[in-house]
């Protein structure tokens, strides 16, 4: 549905060129516009579905969207339209950076093929609207009756939004509802970290905290994970998570453990001659 809403305006563009008697440069403005908005404005939707919470994002995001279009069809001044199709673009960011995150919580395994699965029928879904838009506009249906009719899909989604994603108030934890039970620090962020501490910690007894740990040394690197809430260790000595203690544990080929909530993840210690400290890319392997 999102999908859709690129395509409406320059599908539908040359009936309203020759309607509102426009020159290109204000033609292409009514897109510009959308596309612009729709731009600076998922960077801002994104932030705030991180900060207020996806559900009311993406409902608010289709009632604007909708609205808006309905104002297109009802516009009789260039300017209108113009503001209109900006508000459009206002909804329709709302779409991507919520569902997209939503998605990479709930899929934990096969993002890659939910992803791509979501793709194919946005992609499919805009295929159809194309062929149908292209058709009827001009032969049975105005431009305005039809951004009318395609403004009533999101009326209908957004509060199937809102309601279906109750879960996401819920003072549990809804990560339980996802095929793979996601930790708080989410794999993909962890895999991208790299910890670093002392090449030979003096090991400490390993009790097992509901949280996250990371050794580490580097004081820029402690002050950006303690924005996770994590523990932070270094030869023994700790902080945070109310004292409580997690060893290094030098068994084998692991030598570094990281645990998310109460699942272990074990990390492979690397080890580089040219430095008194030790790597560890953040393998997430579970222990089973």
């Amino acid at each position: 549905l999102s999908d859709m809403y690129w395509f409406i305006f320059p599908v539908l563009l040359p009936l309203i060129k020759e309607e509102f008697g426009l020159n290109y440069i204000q033609a292409g403005l009514l897109v510009t516009s959308f596309t612009i908005v729709t731009g600076l404005g998922s960077f801002i939707t994104g932030y705030l579905g991180d900060r207020f919470g996806r559900r009311i994002i993406l409902s608010g995001g289709f009632l604007i969207a909708s609205l808006a279009l309905m104002l297109c069809s009802k516009s009789s001044f260039y300017w209108q339209l113009l503001l209109a199709s900006a508000l459009v673009g206002a909804g329709a960011s709302t779409f991507h950076p919520s569902t997209l995150a939503l998605l990479m919580h709930l899929f934990s395994k096969r993002r890659g093929r939910v992803l791509g699965t979501f793709m194919l029928w946005g992609w499919i879904g805009s295929t159809v609207m194309l062929t149908g838009v292209s058709y009827l506009a001009g032969r049975m249906l105005t431009w305005r009756q039809m951004i009318f009719i395609l403004a009533w899909p999101g009326l209908v989604f957004a509060p199937f939004f809102f309601r279906s994603l109750s879960f996401l108030t819920k003072g549990q934890n809804w990560q339980d509802k996802a095929e793979v039970k996601a930790p708080p620090l989410s794999q993909s962020t962890l895999s991208l970290l790299v910890i670093f501490f002392t090449a030979a910690p003096a090991p400490i007894h390993h009790t097992q905290p509901p949280g996250v740990l990371a050794v580490a040394t580097n004081k820029k690197l402690k002050e950006y994970l303690k924005k996770f809430k994590v523990t932070l260790m270094r030869e023994g000595n700790i902080s945070g998570m109310n004292g409580l203690l997690l060893g290094v544990v030098k068994q084998r080929d692991m030598e570094g453990i990281c645990l998310l909530g109460e699942i272990p993840y074990y990390t492979t210690q690397i080890e580089n001659p040219r430095s008194s400290q030790i790597g560890i890319p953040a393998y997430l392997t579970s222990k089973n």
